[in-house]
């Protein structure tokens, strides 16, 4: 008797608390959870600190390259912005592996597929093609990096990661200034 009080106990307790864990974690129509990057790894990371982590390395490193190239290929202009990009990129980019070194986290080694291309397209052009053509690339680029570094300050979980999203953004966001303006980080 004993055992089988204790059985409509556990069942009542498991039935009275499931809906209370139901409710943690919103799940949508297609039963996938819409929280998802709520939800806290062993590290101390989100899903969405680690993605921003690997996508803020891509960034950097395709900013280094792509500022090589332009120093090799373009006008006075597009050296000039090149340089700042490799410099600036480059330092952001060892800042981030020192940090994702301390939290536990493997970078990329190389940038993604969408950045090769752009490096392979812009590495066949010269002159007045390339300097358009590289422009337009920083512009769109560093707008599409701001929205990264501003998802990870609105929804990343580590005060680290956000941190580093917080100093890096005005930074994307200037060089996008300055890539419309045709300027470089000496005004020039």
């Amino acid at each position: 008797m004993k055992t089988a009080w204790t059985a409509c106990a556990v069942a009542g307790l498991v039935i009275g608390v499931m809906p209370a864990f139901a409710q943690k974690i919103p799940i949508s129509r297609t039963g996938m959870a819409e929280h998802v990057d709520k939800v806290v790894l062993t590290n101390g990371l989100n899903q969405q600190d680690m993605a921003f982590l690997r996508q803020a390395a891509t960034i950097n490193m395709a900013e280094v390259m792509l500022g090589k190239l332009a120093q090799e290929k373009g006008d006075s202009w597009a050296k000039g912005f090149g340089a700042d990009m490799e410099r600036e990129h480059s330092g952001a980019l060892e800042e981030l592996r020192q940090l994702a070194e301390r939290k536990g986290v493997t970078l990329p080694h190389d940038i993604d597929m969408k950045h090769q291309q752009l490096c392979n397209r812009l590495s066949r052009m010269n002159g007045s093609d390339f300097e358009t053509a590289y422009r337009a690339a920083m512009i769109s680029g560093h707008g599409a990096a701001a929205n990264v570094f501003a998802a990870e300050i609105e929804r990343g979980h580590d005060e680290m990661v956000r941190d580093y999203a917080v100093k890096i953004l005005p930074g994307v966001k200037m060089h996008q200034m300055l890539a419309m303006d045709r300027k470089t980080m000496k005004g020039q």
